[in-house]
């Protein structure tokens, strides 16, 4: 099993947005994604190298999927489960990735952090503008 917990900036709902908005996810990956909202929707990431479906939708709180790499034998998926949760101004990401082939393991933990984790904060903080303190920089800047 893997268990993963990063810290973002933003509300739950909208870092869970980025989980289930195609658009907002290419932006974030900056590889195609075409993800389904609903429960029963399939989904694929990566210009289709993952492909899911949804199990469970709670807005802003949950979202569960069977999940599986394209490189994996017909048939085989595993579970990932995102949980969103607020924290400290921001939002509380925790992975639980389960029911994958044992041999898969260090490769999943590797793109979780490479394809998901790393491109998610680094998207999330370039949609937070910065609040200038004229006071303190005074008007040597037009």
């Amino acid at each position: 099993m893997i268990t993963e917990t990063i810290h973002c900036v933003g509300p739950p709902v909208d870092v869970f947005s980025i989980f289930l908005t195609s658009e907002k996810f290419t932006a974030m990956t900056g590889i195609p994604a075409d993800l389904s909202p609903e429960v029963g929707g399939a989904s694929t990431m990566f210009g289709g190298m993952i492909a899911a479906l949804n199990i469970e939708v709670i807005e802003g709180k949950r979202l569960v999927q069977a999940w599986r790499p394209g490189n994996w034998d017909e048939g085989t998926y595993s579970i990932a489960r995102f949980d969103f949760a607020a924290d400290n101004g921001g939002t509380k990401v925790t992975l639980t990735h389960t029911g994958y082939p044992a041999e898969s393991e260090d490769h999943l933990r590797a793109g979780w952090a490479e394809r998901y984790w790393e491109p998610l904060k680094a998207h999330l903080a370039c949609l937070v503008k910065p609040t200038l303190d004229r006071a303190a920089i005074g008007n040597s800047w037009t």
